[in-house]
């Protein structure tokens, strides 16, 4: 570890953290952004700030240290082809393991595997070393483990193209986004010549169930309309792929304490969160992209019993300013809830459209795709205990919340499309053939895995989670900020601070500037300076 740097890259495909040695050369440093954003070496070019202004200097066979990366260097690279995000873990000891564990509610779940018994573990279909585990090894412990003979000698989260063995896919319901287009790219090869278009091969374009207006080839509807603007039918499918294969959650103590506070209230008052993270590829799936949660924030709300309604939030934007400064980014959110009767209700099943929608990122080709995840918290039988479920809902859901075509169900166990106001077209929605007016909600459901690494504080960028969190009934106050900086007094310059609640209080006692500038060494885990860790100590005394 000592002899290696993490590089943060930033393009318009998203942010990539790179670790490589600092003896590496500038070429080698492209020649590994090449391979993750799809973009040839030769083109790329490395700038230290986001306006392309600063190149940073050095030729391509001068070393990283004398081009002035540092540990935690971020680079901006122009690439308007860039792929998909990516990141090269950082090598983890022998001993690490991987803990998928049972978060689940007996309610909740995969609505694709409903009434299909789970056995203990799936030990012979994983290649992942015999000191991993991966989503094929869930259930099994050192007693029922059976040796098996593997194609390389990875470990932790180390992952080469040896162990990426096809059997860890040929169960899972979805596949992932870009692997689905590289199959759809794949059916037309031969078929056309390179300057022709087929269907396989054409362009992506977002999903619209609108009419389109300004049509000259006839008066407005109703007097006239023809196929051009008349709204594309939606036909029922249940989506082949995900945008987000796998959730690992980083920050479990806090997850924890988010879950015992609503708990806490005997359930009283349904609560929500945030979720900052990263994206990174996941080795499990080709092509897979891993949502990896770090830390959760509490917006202003209201509880109820059967909901919440989330607040108008002035603090919103520096939350997301310090986010951003650790290199997180909002992935996502986390709800509890007391539905036992389906996966999701159809008022949750619009929502997390919505969300979807409003989060919606660029793809390269030119259009916006949803990677923002749902966790939900019920409770687990009546032991007490609760488990979460990870979600999201298709693209046609979320074309149809965006499009207005859904409305307002009694039903909890049916989505309805609404009734067309005067001289007004809207798209129909057709089910085996038929034209309908309601339909089962969970052909919109997309489920996802989700995990917990065992030592996540091994390379995780925020390492401490013992401070109060925001906007619950016990604020954080002088005292607890005291407790805190002495409690960690000794610990480095990085990781004392390393607490995104913390962070977050100590907003309204100094400035956003100061908590940014701290928050932006704790991401690229760099000491931070003495002036800084002075002031902030000041708040002890």
């Amino acid at each position: 570890m000592d002899q290696t740097i993490i590089v943060r890259v930033v393009s318009d495909a998203g942010r990539n953290r790179i670790e490589i040695d600092p003896r590496s050369t500038c070429e080698e440093l492209k020649e590994i952004i090449s391979a993750k954003i799809g973009i040839p070496a030769r083109k790329i070019k490395l700038y230290a700030d986001q306006g392309y202004r600063r190149p940073y200097k050095g030729t391509d066979s001068s070393s990283l240290k004398k081009a002035g990366f540092t540990n935690g260097a971020q680079v901006f690279v122009p690439a308007k082809n860039a792929k998909m995000q990516d990141i090269i873990n950082v090598p983890k000891k022998a001993d690490d393991e991987e803990e998928k564990i049972d978060t689940s509610t007996k309610a909740g779940g995969n609505p694709d595997e409903e009434g299909k018994e789970v056995p203990d573990g799936f030990e012979k279909k994983c290649s992942c070393g015999p000191t991993d585990k991966c989503l094929m090894c869930l259930g099994v412990t050192k007693d029922n483990f059976q040796d098996v003979d593997y194609k390389c000698h990875c470990v932790g989260s180390q992952k080469c193209p040896n162990c990426k063995d096809e059997n860890l896919i040929q169960d899972v319901k979805h596949i992932p986004f870009e692997h689905h287009l590289s199959e759809l790219r794949a059916k037309c090869k031969k078929k056309h010549t390179p300057d022709q278009r087929c269907q396989d091969c054409i362009p992506l374009v977002d999903i619209s169930y609108k009419y389109k207006p300004g049509c000259t080839s006839h008066k407005p509807y109703p007097e006239g309309m023809c196929n051009k603007c008349i709204p594309e039918a939606c036909i029922l499918n249940r989506q082949k792929y995900r945008h987000v294969d796998y959730i690992s959650i980083l920050n479990y103590p806090e997850l924890q304490k988010f879950v015992d506070y609503w708990l806490g209230g005997h359930c009283m008052e349904q609560r929500v969160a945030w979720l900052y993270g990263y994206y990174s590829e996941d080795p499990n799936y080709p092509e897979g992209v891993r949502a990896n949660i770090e830390a959760v924030y509490d917006p202003p709300q209201i509880g109820e019993m059967n909901g919440f309604q989330i607040l108008q939030d002035e603090k919103e934007v520096y939350v997301d300013m310090v986010a951003t400064s650790l290199g997180l980014e909002r992935v996502g959110w986390i709800y509890t809830s007391l539905n036992h009767e389906s996966f999701l209700t159809p008022k949750e099943i619009r929502e997390i459209a919505r969300m979807q929608e409003r989060f919606a990122i660029d793809h390269p080709e030119g259009v916006k795709v949803p990677k923002f995840v749902t966790i939900v918290v019920k409770p687990k039988g009546d032991s007490g205990e609760s488990g979460l479920d990870c979600y999201m809902v298709s693209d046609q859901c979320q074309a149809l919340e965006r499009d207005n075509i859904l409305e307002v169900s009694e039903d909890h166990t049916k989505l309805i499309t609404r009734e067309p106001e005067k001289n007004e077209m809207i798209a129909n929605v057709i089910q085996e053939g038929k034209t309908v007016k309601e339909f089962d909600p969970e052909f919109f459901i997309v489920s996802l895995s989700n995990g917990q690494p065992i030592d996540a504080k091994e390379y995780s960028i925020l390492k401490n989670y013992d401070f109060l969190a925001m906007n619950r009934q016990f604020q954080p106050n002088k005292n607890d900020a005291k407790d805190y900086i002495n409690k960690h007094k000794s610990d480095s310059s990085t990781e004392k601070f390393a607490n995104f609640q913390f962070l977050l209080y100590i907003i309204e006692k100094l400035d956003i500037d100061t908590v940014c500038a701290l928050a932006e060494k704790i991401g690229k885990g760099e000491e931070v300076e003495d002036f800084i860790v002075e002031l902030v100590e000041s708040l002890a005394s």
